[in-house]
């Protein structure tokens, strides 16, 4: 049972994610959906499973966020992406 509400929070976070950034044109500033979204369901769903309380879920998706920024900053920085 645990297994499946971990997977539903990571789902349902991917996909609120998505309602509220979708209508960004986020792939045109060069951030990839499913990393953008990933990166915090999966957190979400780590966090539901961990048995995370509400102000440690808030810091563990703020780490993931900043984690993700700064690889996104350094993939903009790297002469290979094209």
């Amino acid at each position: 049972m645990a297994l499946i509400n971990a997977l539903v929070v990571g789902i349902e976070t991917a996909a609120r994610l998505n309602r509220c950034v979708g209508r960004v044109p986020h792939e045109g500033l060069g951030f990839h959906g499913p990393g953008l979204y990933g990166t915090f369901a999966s957190v979400a769903s780590a966090a539901n499973t961990l048995g995370l309380s509400a102000d440690q879920t808030v810091h563990a998706l703020g780490h993931a966020g900043q984690q993700r920024s700064e690889e996104h900053t350094s993939e903009l920085q790297s002469p290979y992406v094209i």
